[in-house]
């Protein structure tokens, strides 16, 4: 993951990468930059940077954290952003710009870290990482993959748009997606059941009218799983 911090006062800036660096041991954290004003990050992403998580100050010289948020969202739609502040009357304006966490300042070791942890554990959920046959490393949004398919060691991820292909260890994927929330219908084919649209006898019918076989030996257990995602 590639985090952004920006945030203007010295000493909260330097204690949340201090905090942030201190789970580098729980989750892959690639870059960690610290901006000290709005001007440095909005400049940044106007040449193009790109971060997967961004933890800005709203009250910031130059461009406000705000201001920094909706332009995000411009271009990365689907990037993790939170903000700290002072001042708790943002609140309101800044769920409006879909961020994931709110911090009043001082930053509180006890509320930070474990918010901050849940906030990394939920981003890397939401993205599947996978290596192409071609060696060609790519992340899928989870919400975008339909199913997964298995056969003789290769696995397929569809979406609606177009499939990929990957040669993986098959047990450690089918363990990783059971953890996700994947759907097992048959012995090669896990169902992501936010795409599920009906399901008949032995066919899952999903988005876009693509049919997943459903197994007499996963029938149950794919209808129980469904029915609590459903709840």
């Amino acid at each position: 993951m590639k985090i952004a911090i920006c945030e203007d006062d010295a000493g909260q800036g330097g204690m949340a990468v201090q905090y942030i660096q201190s789970l580098s041991t729980k989750f892959s954290i690639e870059t960690l930059v610290l901006y000290a004003n709005g001007t440095e990050l909005a400049e940044a992403l106007r040449a193009g940077s790109r971060f997967d998580i961004y933890l800005l100050d709203i009250d910031l010289p130059g461009v406000n954290g705000l201001d920094l948020a909706a332009q995000i969202r411009e271009t990365q739609p689907y990037a993790c952003i939170a903000f700290s502040t002072s001042y708790p009357q943002y609140v309101t304006h800044a769920f409006m710009l879909e961020s994931a966490q709110y911090f009043l300042k001082p930053i509180q070791k006890e509320v930070f870290l474990p918010a901050m942890e849940q906030m990394l554990r939920d981003y890397n959920n939401a993205w599947l990482p996978l290596t192409l046959e071609n060696e060609r490393f790519i992340t899928l949004r989870q919400d975008d993959v339909i199913y997964v398919e298995f056969y003789h060691g290769r696995m397929t991820v569809w979406t609606q748009e177009q499939s990929y292909k990957a040669r993986v260890n098959v047990k450690a994927w089918k363990r990783s997606l059971y953890e996700r929330g994947f759907l097992q219908s048959h012995q090669g084919y896990f169902v992501n059941p936010r795409h599920v649209c009906a399901i008949e006898a032995d066919t899952v019918i999903c988005t876009d009218q693509i049919c997943c076989p459903l197994s007499a030996r996963c029938r149950k257990d794919f209808m129980d799983q469904f029915l609590e995602y459903m709840q």
